[in-house]
């Protein structure tokens, strides 16, 4: 299930940001003592060798490492973002398979109307198309990708946000994925929570 919380705090899972969870906020940092680790002409030969050797057998080895992790990921992901200089990460194996059956996305916290959609309800709901870059938080991006899906306006208008909400958090069907954006954030012109990329799933 992919959870959304409309927030007053940027805290999630129940903990105000002004609360220390432990002492370790209020620990000065200590310094770590150096040590000294004379190498010798030979080690230091023997790294350089490896490194030489490492960069020789790379490129097949690369090939067997995406070989082998395009096995695990589903043929519906592997579809949506074949080539183009898409990467595909899981946090947690193996990767969650969607669903259309037992999808749910539940919308709760401060708001007026707690709401729970299936998938028909969310393919149901109007959307929009846009062309957008796509730029991954591990600094690497793909341009001019073709998005359809739902303006945060639609989910707003169904929910209804009480006037101390400030923070939206976005709970990932694949576990442990969490983030958090402001809610005026949420309501930008080009946000939208997307259901295609270059017209599928």
């Amino acid at each position: 299930m992919l959870f959304m919380v409309v927030t007053a705090a940027g805290a999630t899972f129940g903990v105000p940001m002004d609360d220390p969870i432990d002492d370790r906020e209020t620990q000065a940092p200590r310094q770590t003592p150096g040590t000294d680790f004379p190498i010798g002409r030979a080690a230091f030969f023997g790294l350089i060798a490896a490194g030489v050797g490492g960069i020789a057998v790379a490129p097949s080895l690369s090939g067997k490492v995406n070989r082998a992790a395009s096995l695990a990921v589903p043929e519906s992901v592997s579809d949506a973002v074949s080539g183009g200089g898409w990467r595909i990460y899981n946090v947690a194996p193996p990767m969650p398979r969607f669903s259309p059956s037992t999808y749910a996305l539940e919308i709760g916290g401060l708001v007026n109307r707690p709401t729970t959609l299936t998938w028909p309800e969310v393919a149901a709901t109007p959307g929009e198309e846009q062309v957008s870059d796509f730029h991954c938080v591990t600094g690497w991006s793909v341009y001019d990708v073709p998005w359809e899906g739902i303006r945060p306006r639609a989910i707003i208008d169904m929910v209804t946000p009480r006037s101390n909400a400030r923070y939206v958090t976005f709970f990932s069907l694949e576990a442990p994925y969490v983030d958090q954006i402001t809610l005026d954030q949420f309501l930008l012109d080009d946000v939208l929570i997307a259901r295609n990329m270059y017209g599928k799933p």
